[in-house]
């Protein structure tokens, strides 16, 4: 009786040891499997776009992903599938109207733009993207008011005062250019974009490059990276469980 209790506790305890190798194993996959998803952003929405398909957001920034790295085409078709889910959302517009700009629909690029506009009137990442397509197109006058409410709604704005700084050279208005050039320096004293339109006496002036007309310009080119930095926290996991809301 003692041998047979002994043998069923020995195959008992072997049992126990075999399961928590079988456990361990699985915690190790598991967690293999969820850090090859959080990765990189890209993994990370990749890997909500398979899991959560009916997750606008989460295609969304899957596709600002595709669009950091150049592919458009890709970007837009992650985008469009957004859009099913989300057909209110400005921001989606602003992004739909950036990634058609690139692969060269201008008029359906305008399109998203103020579409977004239409969405979201105080959208201040809308005016001022919308305003770097319109400075790209050569239509700077229009691209300023844009410009002017952004600058408004957010004075410590630097990127959309420097745009409107830029507008204001680029069409030749004097004044105005001085007054926002010492409105920024005075946010900020040692700003170098600012000081660029100071001569060596410290006047305002118009860089002679600014005068020139240009077409596309640095600005919109960074609009992309602007736009994936939008949604970049680092912090994956709280990230993931938003994306799953």
């Amino acid at each position: 009786s003692d041998v047979c209790s002994s043998d069923l506790r020995q195959a008992l305890e072997a049992a126990a040891a075999s399961l928590a190798v079988v456990m361990l194993a699985g915690n190790a996959v598991g967690t293999y499997v969820r850090n090859e998803a959080w990765r990189t952003e890209e993994t990370l929405w990749k890997d909500v776009t398979e899991k959560s398909p009916a997750n606008g957001r989460g295609l969304m920034n899957y596709g600002l992903t595709q669009m950091a790295k150049g592919q458009f085409e890709e970007a837009k078709a992650y985008f469009d599938r957004a859009k099913v889910l989300l057909p209110y959302y400005s921001t989606l517009e602003v992004n739909l109207g950036i990634v058609t700009n690139r692969i060269g629909s201008a008029r359906e690029a305008e399109e998203h733009f103020t579409r977004a506009l239409d969405l979201a009137p105080e959208d201040t990442a809308a005016h001022v993207f919308y305003a770097s397509w319109l400075a790209d197109k050569d239509r700077v006058e229009e691209a300023i008011p844009h410009l002017v409410k952004a600058v408004a709604a957010s004075p410590g704005n630097l990127p959309a005062r420097y745009q409107l700084l830029d507008a204001y050279a680029r069409t030749g208005k004097l004044d105005a250019l001085q007054a926002l050039v010492r409105e920024t320096l005075a946010i900020a004293p040692d700003d170098a974009t600012g000081r660029r339109y100071l001569d060596a006496s410290g006047n305002v002036q118009i860089p002679p490059r600014a005068a020139a007309p240009r077409r596309e310009t640095d600005a919109f080119s960074a609009a992309i990276a602007e736009s994936l930095a939008a949604y970049r926290d680092h912090d994956f996991a709280r990230k993931i469980g938003r994306a799953h809301v």
